[in-house]
């Protein structure tokens, strides 16, 4: 995100003063800016919706093994007790 906004400001000065006798083409440059912006943004909401749909896959493997163990435990535990009785 910091380089990204880095880039932004060092293509904005770069704009300043390349092109056209170093004019500045303010709009084409704040629609840009803009389009980034917002294609950062989406980006950044993706990858915090993909880290929560991993931590809800990690969340129900743990669950899934942790109830496997207990039934485990369980069926051992039955047969100690039925052995003893």
């Amino acid at each position: 995100m910091r380089f990204l906004r880095f880039f932004l400001f060092t293509s904005k000065a770069m704009a300043r003063t390349s092109g056209n006798g170093g004019h500045y083409c303010l709009g084409v440059d704040e629609a840009y800016t803009k389009f980034l912006e917002d294609k950062i943004r989406e980006l950044t909401e993706k990858n915090a919706q993909l880290r929560r749909r991993q931590l809800k896959e990690e969340r129900e493997a743990k669950l899934q093994t942790a109830a496997e163990v207990l039934t485990e435990n369980l069926g051992t535990l039955k047969r100690t007790l039925s052995s003893k009785f």
